[in-house]
């Protein structure tokens, strides 16, 4: 026999994955992407990095190359390539 209450731990299980997910890309997204790369607030080690970069890979935002390319270069020139190269694959 099913019960509201067995209904419900079910459901729960079954969509904490995808909370568990949305939660830590946005994690990804304020610490990595926001805090650590815009305004340099702190310092990382690659682990953590590595972690935030995947994290804010899966929130959709950008994709993994670029976000490499864009926190390695720190140059205009080579930003305008990149730039160039992605306008390039889209039309």
């Amino acid at each position: 026999m099913v019960t509201y209450s067995s209904v419900v731990v079910n459901t729960v299980f079954r969509c904490f994955p995808a909370i568990f997910v949305v939660y830590a890309s946005g994690f990804g997204i304020t610490a990595g992407a926001h805090r650590l790369w815009s305004h340099r607030a702190y310092k990382a080690k690659w682990p953590l990095r590595f972690l935030l970069i995947v994290l804010f890979t899966v929130a959709g935002q950008v994709r993994l190359l670029l976000i490499i390319l864009f926190t390695v270069a720190d140059q205009v020139m080579l930003l305008l390539i990149i730039l160039f190269t992605v306008a390039g694959q889209v039309m």
